[in-house]
């Protein structure tokens, strides 16, 4: 069950939602087997993942059959075509380049499977490529090529979702994320929280103004 779970996370950060629908069916199919064959043991872990699966599809596939948040060709401008955030460094040859992103998110009962909630998840699909339709060419190469390859989709950002993390944690990770940052790298920072974490929010304003970051 473990394995089908992870397998569930994978399929659905890369949108496969015919599988994530398939793997949540046999996941929970399993999780009612073994409670039928092992009613001593206990499965309260299992059974609240399952919920958070459950929950989380029902408020997310509304949304996502209205359109997918990742690049569409067909409804989409090329990145090619896209206008650069010009250098804060005067004479400097290149723009600034989005390169990372942390998404934080500190609600109480939020719709979330795992550490994703449904607006983290949602702002890790918006800034990521879908390698589909015309940026996909089959490779002629040798049998180590793999046999599709994206060819003109530039890197996927580095994201990093992190979910009710202490103050510490949270700002270690900007440090660490910033200190990899390079010269012409915008790092996005999205916190969602109440009042609760104005302490970790005016921590994180000494950073703005030191480093390239989009809060």
């Amino acid at each position: 069950m473990r394995f089908l779970a992870r397998f569930l996370i994978v399929c659905l950060l890369l949108n496969r939602r015919v599988y994530v629908d398939d793997l949540y069916k046999r996941l929970r199919s399993q999780l009612d087997e073994c409670k039928l064959f092992f009613p001593d043991t206990d499965f309260k872990e299992y059974e609240q993942l399952v919920r958070e699966i459950n929950r989380f599809l029902r408020a997310d596939t509304p949304f996502m059959n209205v359109r997918s948040l990742r690049y569409t060709p067909v409804l989409d401008s090329r990145p090619e075509s896209e206008q650069y955030i010009a250098s804060l460094e005067a004479g400097a040859e290149k723009g600034l380049r989005l390169r990372g992103a942390i998404l934080s998110s500190y609600h109480h009962n939020e719709v979330k499977f795992t550490e994703f909630t449904l607006d983290t998840f949602r702002m890790r699909q918006c800034l990521e490529w879908e390698p589909s339709g015309s940026f996909y060419r089959v490779s002629t190469g040798g049998p180590d090529v793999p046999g599709i390859v994206g060819s003109n989709l530039p890197a996927n950002s580095r994201n990093i979702v992190l979910y009710r993390r202490s103050s510490a944690q949270f700002l270690a990770v900007l440090a660490t994320v910033c200190e990899d940052l390079p010269s012409d790298g915008i790092l996005l920072v999205y916190l969602s929280a109440g009042k609760s974490s104005e302490l970790l929010q005016s921590r994180l304003h000494l950073f703005l103004g030191t480093s390239n970051l989009l809060a």
